[in-house]
């Protein structure tokens, strides 16, 4: 006897091109407080979906830019070197 359960939702992932902040928190452990700097200061690509006249969006990131920017900072170090939390402030 099979029992109908509901599908599950899949999880955005590295195959989406662009995920909302929340998603490359939990998918990267990359706190939200640092997603905005990173994209002012063009490490990531962020863009923001707004409706004509409206005050607010929905951001999303591209998963491509926040590989290559995890890239860069891992090719910066030297092999065994820990991260610091500051590198991604």
């Amino acid at each position: 006897m099979t029992e109908n359960r509901p599908t599950p939702k899949p999880a955005p992932g590295p195959t989406a091109k662009w995920i909302r902040p929340a998603d490359v928190c939990q998918i990267y452990g990359i706190r939200r407080e640092a997603l905005y700097p990173l994209a002012r200061r063009g490490e990531i690509q962020m863009v923001s979906l707004r409706a004509p006249g409206a005050r607010r969006g929905m951001a999303l990131v591209s998963v491509e830019s926040i590989e290559r920017m995890i890239s860069r900072h891992a090719a910066a170090r030297e092999p065994g070197e820990v991260a610091k939390e500051e590198t991604l402030r």
